[in-house]
């Protein structure tokens, strides 16, 4: 014959004597903060947020609460929502950019052909913009000399000279902007191309 342990023998007595006093009293138990297990009517508001267990009439456990969560807990599992959402989010734009490539190229040919016709147009405003900065350059001397023979008779450069020389000035270093510019978007059609391809060939199966 089995011997109930003392511990078990005082949880039943506890709460055979609350079934006693109400037969239709739900019993609550919890762990105090010593680790002893206790039970009653209602959870006392210290371990309200901790994890327990309600009881019916014959003993059974018909509900268990689970502790609250900490902050820490909150925050770590709002992260991972945000990162999972990324992810998803990620892998939707990835399989629309493949989509576009995969309808767009029939062939590697026709990608390489698309590169090659956005590089030739940038280098065709490359030497436009180069020719026009040097009509400028040509017209900045003009403006220069005509200065200094000013300033040779003893004449100071008037506010239209002066003007004009700060104008010409700053569409030439525009224009050179807008160069570096087109040299920095022809790098990164370049580095799209590499990019698009490897793609192309990764779905359709191909070897890189």
């Amino acid at each position: 014959m089995s011997i109930i342990p003392r511990e078990v023998q005082i949880t039943l007595l506890a709460i055979s004597a609350l079934f006693t006093a109400s037969a239709e009293a739900r019993i609550k138990c919890w762990t105090n903060n010593e680790g002893v297990r206790e039970c009653g009517s209602a959870v006392p508001p210290e371990y309200a947020q901790k994890e327990h267990r309600v009881l019916s009439e014959d003993g059974v456990v018909i509900e268990k609460q689970k502790r609250a969560k900490t902050e820490a807990e909150v925050q770590e599992e709002e992260k991972l929502v945000r990162e999972k959402t990324e992810q998803e989010r990620l892998a939707r734009e990835q399989a629309e950019r493949d989509r576009v490539l995969q309808e767009t190229f029939a062939s590697e040919d026709d990608l390489k052909m698309a590169l090659d016709g956005k590089l030739s147009s940038i280098t065709s405003q490359v030497k436009l913009r180069e020719s026009h900065i040097e009509n400028l350059k040509s017209n900045l001397d003009e403006l220069l000399l005509a200065a200094a023979d000013m300033e040779r008779r003893g004449e100071q450069p008037n506010d239209k000279v002066l003007q004009d020389i700060e104008n010409v000035r700053r569409q030439i270093q525009e224009s050179e902007s807008f160069i570096k510019a087109q040299h920095g978007e022809q790098e990164s059609l370049n580095k799209k191309f590499a990019s698009d391809l490897k793609r192309l060939r990764e779905l359709r199966g191909q070897e890189p």
